[in-house]
């Protein structure tokens, strides 16, 4: 009599087994096939976005490369800011004055999305990115407070708000990069740079408790174009 219990814990215990590999799949797969690669490489035309002033005090932390998304770069700027750069492909003929738009909107967050997180201002913030192709329409969703546009032009739009989550949005619907963090009201500066047929993503936060950036922080250290 006790045979068809067994029979029946083994069946389930199988199918609990079935559906975690299923839900793990997915995030494994991605993780095999990006073969992501963490680096001390600096990319020259990263660099190259900060004006000659910035160079002296501004240093590498770490480069992360993989098959399906553009370089991701971390830097430390006069011991004080951290700087996240990453970069896609637009058309040479895109005006960001006209096609960057914003929205008040939370960002939601997929389980599955390729993440790592920036320490900063006493909160780790979790960057989500993924693979894009060539963009046609750029929109940022934020939740937070004190937005504010510091510059905008053809080829550079610079802002500043204090923010819980945000994310890019590119093509209409699909996210290239979301931000999340366990604390609210973190002040922080975006800049969208455009160089060619490259669009280039600058975000910088204070590195500590008490440093936070102000509204033209990240504006007055990059090269103006």
């Amino acid at each position: 009599m006790k045979q068809p219990k067994r029979r029946n814990w083994i069946i389930r215990i199988s199918l609990l087994v079935i559906i975690s590999a299923a839900v793990l799949a997915k995030p494994i797969y991605r993780i095999i096939t990006n073969r992501e690669d963490l680096s001390k490489k600096e990319l020259t035309d990263y660099r190259n976005l900060f004006n000659k002033k910035t160079l002296n005090d501004l240093h590498l932390f770490n480069t992360i490369e993989s098959r399906s998304r553009e370089p991701e770069s971390q830097y430390i700027y006069d011991n004080k800011f951290n700087l996240f750069v990453t970069r896609a492909h637009i058309p040479d003929s895109l005006n960001l004055k006209e096609t960057v738009k914003f929205s008040n909107e939370v960002s939601k967050i997929k389980e599955d999305e390729v993440r790592f997180s920036i320490h900063s201002y006493n909160s780790e913030i979790e960057i989500y990115s993924a693979g894009i192709p060539l963009i046609k329409d750029i929109k940022f969703k934020i939740e937070g407070n004190n937005f504010h546009i510091v510059n905008s032009t053809e080829n550079q739009v610079s802002f500043y708000f204090e923010f819980k989550t945000s994310s890019l949005v590119l093509n209409n619907n699909q996210t290239y990069i979301v931000l999340k963090t366990t604390r609210s009201n973190i002040p922080v500066n975006m800049s969208l740079v455009k160089k060619g047929n490259l669009l280039y993503f600058v975000m910088m936060t204070g590195a500590a408790d008490n440093v936070a950036v102000s509204r033209e922080e990240l504006f007055n250290i990059l090269d103006k174009q």
